[in-house]
Parts: C-alpha cells; structure tokens; sequence
C-alpha cells in the first residue's frame, strides 16, 4: 500500500486529475500522511493544484488537518 500512496502522491503534487480521481475512487487513505506528514490535500494546496485541492475536498479530505 505504501507504494500506492506514494504514487498517489507524485500525482497530486502533479496535478494529474485523473489518477487522484481514480485513486479515490479505489478508496485510498486520504489522511494518510507522506514523510514529511503532510496528506494529499496540503501537498495539492502547496503546490497550488486547486483542482486536486477541490477533488480531495469533495471526496471529503479532512480539510481540519493540521500541517506538522
């Protein structure tokens, strides 16, 4: 799984719409949290990627979570 998320990663920080779409549609671990512990949804934010932003938000990314 851990490969999974990565890849899950390296396509939000992207922007590819169409994995991160396809991964949540597999059920990935939105809270999941990279080495750095940031999710999917403070990487997409970072790299200014609002439409994953607003994907990861609708697929009820904890928009709460705290950047550590």
């Amino acid at each position: 799984m851990a490969n999974v998320f990565l890849q899950f990663l390296i396509d939000v920080e992207n922007g590819d719409l169409d994995a991160v779409k396809r991964n949540i549609q597999n059920g990935i671990d939105l809270e999941t949290r990279d080495e750095d512990q940031q999710t999917a949804l403070i990487l997409a934010a970072r790299c200014n990627h609002f439409k994953s932003v607003k994907i990861l938000v609708e697929a009820h990314a904890d928009v709460n979570a705290e950047d550590v």
